[in-house]
């Protein structure tokens, strides 16, 4: 009898225990390159969404997760079609870029679905933004004590999904959070950001190569990153004013007593201190000096004003130049394919590739070519002569207009043959836009003038102001950019998958020879063990044999007649 109420007793506990326990299912944790998100099938069990919360607890401590102080956020959940007895939730594992990923919207708090990822996004920067929708809505941002996790460290996480003081624990999972993603960016000053300093004293991240987060290139990444929450991304930034193909490549680039190493030597340095052997996207801007493209437009923009203010000779020779750009030009292909050798063969890879080309600043209102009979109708308002430019800059620049049009469009087509002949993904910055040099109303590229008010020097004349870059790159670059990073992440985690499959039929077929090994030299052994049992018997044989004295032989055995063993019978033997 006692022993019966104790089996009902321990039923009952098991009953007890199973009904809190929660049974998620199809958990997906980080498992590609920069992920961050966790999504599984939460249980309603008849109750409404509404009336639930559900916490993901996470740690790289086990043991943290049996305390309430432990790292936590409430996951996001919505409908599954087809399915109401479960939602689907997703959970963001914090990281540096964004510290408190996990935010709820408040629609959702009022039981409603959780906006589409794009309006999410878009409410989560307004948040990152705006202080006074911050305090309007702080039960919002959900993570408690949040704590960063890098790679490969394993985490472990649990699931609990809370109904006023009721609480359903699932079981405990694990995984190695995934490394980060890594962008190289390279290039020359429409890469670096020249034409678009920060206001103050500090103009520039890097004084020596100009370089500015306001550069196209940049504003397209951080675009990215600000929409990503489920991303990781580490920026290696070489970008240099100035620089040229080569000093990509192998050469140093020199300022006065100053100079930097070539930038993929740069990057390198990065992998050898970050032990990285790998790069997942490389962006890159850079060519137009390599074919003289911006010494041309400072003959022709910079070298009359110069001539003006300093009443000297001329410091760029504009005929001199373009000829030096026609002789280039020929020269820029076998650069770029220089270039395409020099990226297949570093000491890391490069999962993707990504050039952009060179935006157009010829065209101004009404997408009207710049030439001069559109500048002198401009200069007919003696607004446009001072706020937009100067009448020396209208000289050259405008005269030969049609030289530069044919200029840009050269150096833009070998860029896309380049881009077609090496699988470089090309980004396409080109289009003919009314906001070049001509415009004085809403420009997006510098003159002299807006470059000396805004950097106190000339370098910034003919490239985007901060404007230009906002609105000529950063969709273009975060387009093309946001589908190459989940390009890489698949052939990344479908090379992984590949190798861990090879390296598990490896692992089998090392165990099986091994098996296999250790079968025949069982085998060999026993061959041997037989083999030395036989040769043992034989000897010992051998051995009783010569024992024996000389000339005797063994005994033979003669019965005698009255030895015979057969009962005798009263028959005569003679018969």
């Amino acid at each position: 009898m006692k022993k019966l109420i104790f089996i009902a007793l321990l039923i009952c506990i098991k009953s007890i225990a199973n009904a809190q326990q929660l049974s998620i299912s199809n958990p997906n944790a980080p498992d590609r390159v920069g992920e961050r998100v966790l999504s599984f099938s939460c249980p309603l069990d008849g109750i409404a969404k509404k009336d639930l919360e559900v916490w993901v607890y996470y740690s790289t401590n086990k043991s943290d997760l049996a305390s309430e102080n432990c790292p936590r956020g409430r996951a996001s959940c919505s409908k599954i079609a087809g399915d109401p007895s479960k939602m689907l939730c997703k959970f963001y594992f914090p990281h540096q870029d964004h510290d408190k990923p996990n935010i709820i919207h408040p629609e959702e708090l009022g039981g409603a679905e959780p906006p589409t990822e794009d309006n999410m996004r878009d409410f989560i920067f307004q948040l990152q933004k705006n202080s006074s929708i911050k305090q309007a809505h702080t039960i919002c941002f959900t993570d408690k004590s949040p704590k960063i996790i890098n790679s490969p460290s394993l985490v472990y996480y649990k699931v609990v999904r809370e109904r006023k003081a009721t609480k359903r624990t699932s079981d405990i999972f694990e995984f190695t959070m995934p490394r980060v993603f890594v962008i190289g960016y390279m290039g020359d000053s429409y890469a670096s950001g020249e034409g678009a300093p920060y206001s103050g004293s500090d103009k520039w991240d890097d004084d020596f190569c100009h370089r500015s987060e306001k550069s196209g290139g940049m504003r397209g990444i951080n675009k990215l990153i600000e929409r990503r929450r489920d991303l990781v991304v580490r920026v290696i930034n070489t970008t240099c004013s100035g620089a040229k193909i080569g000093h990509i490549i192998h050469n140093r680039q020199v300022k006065g007593n100053s100079s930097r190493k070539p930038q993929l030597e740069q990057i390198e340095d990065w992998c050898k201190a970050n032990n990285r052997d790998n790069i997942d996207i490389m962006l890159m801007g850079v060519g137009g000096n390599s074919m003289g493209f911006v010494p041309l437009a400072k003959a022709a923009i910079v070298g009359p004003i110069e001539k003006v203010a300093t009443k000297q000779s001329v410091v760029f020779d504009f005929d001199k130049e373009s000829g030096n750009t026609v002789n280039l030009l020929r020269e820029l292909p076998g650069k770029y394919d220089t270039l395409n050798y020099f990226l297949e063969n570093q000491n890391y890879s490069i999962g993707k590739v990504l050039m952009m080309n060179y935006p157009n600043m010829l065209h101004g209102q009404g997408n009207e070519l710049c030439n001069n009979d559109f500048i002198n109708s401009l200069l007919k308002d003696p607004i446009n002569l001072f706020s937009c430019f100067p009448k020396p800059e209208t000289n050259l620049l405008f005269n030969h207009i049609n030289l530069f049009k044919s200029i840009l469009t050269d150096l833009n087509e070998a860029i896309r043959n380049a881009s077609e002949r090496h699988g470089w993904e090309l980004i396409r910055i080109s289009a003919i836009n009314s906001h070049g040099l001509c415009n004085c109303k809403e420009p997006y590229f510098n003159t002299t003038i807006s470059s000396s008010i805004t950097q106190g020097d000339l370098d910034g004349a003919i490239h985007p102001n901060s404007d230009g870059y906002m609105e000529l790159y950063r969709d273009n670059v975060y387009s093309v950019l946001k589908e190459a990073v989940s390009e890489v992440q698949q052939k990344e985690y479908v090379e992984r998958r590949k190798n861990a499959i090879q390296d598990a039929k490896a692992e089998a077929k090392r165990k099986m020879d091994l098996q296999i090994a250790k079968t025949v030299a069982r085998k060999k052994l026993q061959e041997r063990y037989k083999a030395e049992l036989s040769t043992k018997a034989e000897t010992q044989l051998d051995t009783l044999k010569f024992d024996l004295p000389k000339n005797t032989q063994p005994a033979k055995v003669n019965l005698k007649h009255n030895d015979d063993p057969r009962p005798k019978s009263n028959v005569d033997d003679k018969d």
